[in-house]
């Protein structure tokens, strides 16, 4: 593969870090949550209001999770980066406990928020169930009704 830009051949330098990008996707947690990305994208296409809801709510399900586990942190280039690199390692040491703590009561939110979502989804499509029965009977009856009158 060759990587041209403004005329100059970069596939060496571009090159390894598309290919370690490339590496990292292929891990199930990053592929799982691209994958993701693109069902949220989709919520753009859709057509009706019944049908936004419908895909949200599936959304919200599968991504209530949060795991900082997955979160990766690029090595910025120099001295400086690797000076930086080595200080954000020693923070994640020190307070990953703390990250952890907050992710798992985040979870436990987004998890309620999730089922509050589903059951008000379930619920609506309940009563516009019930309403069409409804509707089905009076529309029996106002038929039945005009026979009689004829």
């Amino acid at each position: 593969m060759k990587i041209w830009i403004n005329g100059n051949d970069e596939s060496e330098s571009l090159g390894q870090d598309l290919t370690k990008k490339a590496t990292t996707l292929e891990n199930e947690a990053y592929a799982s949550r691209a994958q993701d990305d693109s069902e949220i994208l989709s919520l753009r296409n859709v057509e009706s209001n019944a049908e936004y809801l419908d895909r949200y709510v599936k959304v919200v399900r599968k991504r209530q999770g949060v795991n900082p586990a997955l979160y990766s942190q690029p090595r910025p280039p120099g001295l400086k980066g690797t000076i930086s690199y080595m200080i954000r390692m020693f923070l994640w040491r020190i307070l990953r406990y703390q990250h952890f703590w907050i992710a798992f009561h985040q979870n436990d939110i987004n998890a309620m928020h999730a089922e509050v979502l589903d059951f008000e989804h379930q619920e609506h499509n309940r009563q516009i169930s019930e309403l069409e029965g409804r509707i089905k009977q009076l529309e029996a009856q106002i038929n039945t009704l005009q026979e009689r009158a004829h």
